[in-house]
């Protein structure tokens, strides 16, 4: 997870294994998190934050006010 919960927060999912690469390929850079285990099997469904829908929510709200 890059940047957690900011608009421009990333989550990157793979292996252990393929953490170099995907360090790499992705350019990732801090602050970043890295979980680890049974829990980062449930990034998909536990996907709370939605930085996207937070910047059109709050846009929404500034033209209404």
């Amino acid at each position: 997870i890059e940047n957690g919960t900011c608009y421009n927060q990333r989550v990157i999912s793979g292996n252990l294994s393929e953490l170099t690469s995907l360090i790499y390929n992705y350019s990732i850079t801090s602050p970043a998190l890295i979980v680890i285990g049974e829990v980062a099997k449930l990034a998909e469904e536990l996907s709370w934050f939605q930085p996207h829908n937070h910047l059109k929510q709050e846009n929404e709200f500034l033209k209404t006010a």
